[in-house]
């Protein structure tokens, strides 16, 4: 799936490298993301917009972060 995006090969083995450290059913934050790009927070949460738009990862649902009353 990675290889048919349009993102460098650089990317896309840090975007493995984050799947592989913190697993699929994990909610991505964006210091994790820096952590594992090596890059500040506002470049974080840019990619990880991108590979949103690009339907890597998905966005959680408001009603899975709320809390129920």
């Amino acid at each position: 799936m990675l290889k048919d995006l349009p993102i460098s090969s650089t990317t896309r083995n840090k975007v493995t490298k984050l799947f592989r450290r913190y697993g699929y059913g994990y909610t991505f934050h964006s210091s994790d993301v820096a952590d594992i790009f090596g890059v500040k927070l506002t470049a974080a949460t840019a990619a990880l917009r991108k590979l949103h738009k690009l339907g890597v990862i998905g966005f959680p649902s408001m009603e899975s972060t709320s809390s129920s009353r």
